[in-house]
């Protein structure tokens, strides 16, 4: 059999990625196929989950086991194409996990049959948003917290710190047993 799998995106208009996938490929192929269509890097973790009519998230197909003893989570290399979708299947890929941004996909038609390949994309439209979102803000924030001249020349070993300056006086009576500090 050979499902057929509409993928959008909402922050693009008219983004769209169609593919022909073998009943036998594994989510991983699929994984793969999507990841070269939208040429984004293989080094992010990402997820696909099977949804309801509503869009709920339901089973969840992660990349990788991350040792989440969950039933409704299964790896992509393990789950089969043809066992978990079925024809109207509602399907969730997010491709940034920080930032909770995905494709929505849909199986649209299933046919018999076999193609050479175990998923191709078969029609590409517009190109994909950005992989991963990294806002000015959040570049400068990381920049300045690590940025030499904003620590001081002697924030770690300064020569002008002396243990005898710290009054231990006032921390002998703290006591974390009782649960008052906390």
């Amino acid at each position: 059999m050979i499902y057929r799998i509409i993928f959008s995106q909402e922050e693009v208009n008219g983004f769209k990625r169609v593919f022909e996938v073998n009943d036998d490929a594994t989510f991983l192929d699929l994984n793969k196929a999507l990841l070269d269509s939208v040429k984004y890097s293989d080094d992010q973790i990402t997820s696909f989950f099977l949804c309801d009519d509503q869009w709920e998230r339901e089973t969840e197909i992660m990349r990788l086991d991350m040792g989440v003893n969950n039933a409704d989570c299964i790896t992509m290399k393990e789950a089969v194409v043809g066992d978990l979708i079925e024809n109207g299947q509602r399907l969730v890929y997010v491709f940034d996990t920080i930032n909770n941004r995905y494709f929505i996909g849909k199986v649209s038609d299933i046919k018999a049959g076999k193609n050479k390949e175990k998923v191709t994309c078969v029609e590409s439209k517009n190109d994909a948003p950005v992989q991963i979102l990294e806002s000015k803000k959040q570049k400068n924030k990381m920049h300045e917290a690590y940025h030499e001249d904003d620590l001081g020349e002697d924030f770690y070993g300064s020569d002008d710190y002396d243990d005898d300056d710290l009054d231990m006086e006032n921390f002998q009576d703290l006591s974390f047993e009782d649960g008052t500090m906390f």
